[in-house]
């Protein structure tokens, strides 16, 4: 069973850290709906513009950025989200989806992990993963030299969460 309080959960690491957060930003928003902004502002999504989202075989030869993608993704999501919360609240969110805000909460949260979904892809996508893997093999068989195993065994989503974690 899904513990919907823990996922909707607005604290934030910095509040956990005694870090603490920026002042006066947050009036009226939910933590996810800054979250979003985070990573719409961050430099890791910026980047996506310079990053083909390929197709192959696609009969249309026109170029699409990943950063296009993502934003798209991130509308699907959100739209998704706005269906459950508004239309499906009680059955999918439980009898406490008001005290959960479930109306602002959800559809940031979808919003922002499709807009997060291909931040640490490397170009080429799965392929250029592949192509990494082999390259830092390679280097290491060719030096002898002690390579990580985080680039031995390159992976774009455990790439996208550790961008996550700095933002």
């Amino acid at each position: 069973m899904l513990k919907w309080d823990k996922l909707l959960n607005a604290n934030r690491r910095k509040d956990l850290d005694g870090s603490g957060g920026a002042m006066g930003v947050g009036a009226g928003r939910e933590e996810q709906e800054r979250d979003f902004d985070r990573i719409l502002f961050a430099a890791p999504t910026r980047r996506l513009a310079d990053k083909t989202q390929v197709f192959p075989m696609e009969e249309n030869d026109s170029v699409r950025t990943r950063l296009t993608h993502s934003h798209e993704v991130s509308n699907l999501a959100r739209s998704i989200g706005t269906k459950l919360a508004f239309d499906h609240a009680e059955a999918v969110f439980g009898a406490d989806h008001e005290l959960l805000n479930v109306k602002r909460r959800v559809p940031a949260l979808l919003a922002a992990v499709g807009l997060a979904h291909d931040l640490g892809n490397p170009p080429f996508g799965h392929q250029g993963e592949g192509s990494m893997q082999r390259w830092f093999r390679s280097a290491q068989e060719r030096s002898g030299a002690d390579i990580e195993q985080d680039f031995l065994e390159f992976d774009g989503n455990a790439q996208t969460f550790r961008l996550l974690t700095r933002l």
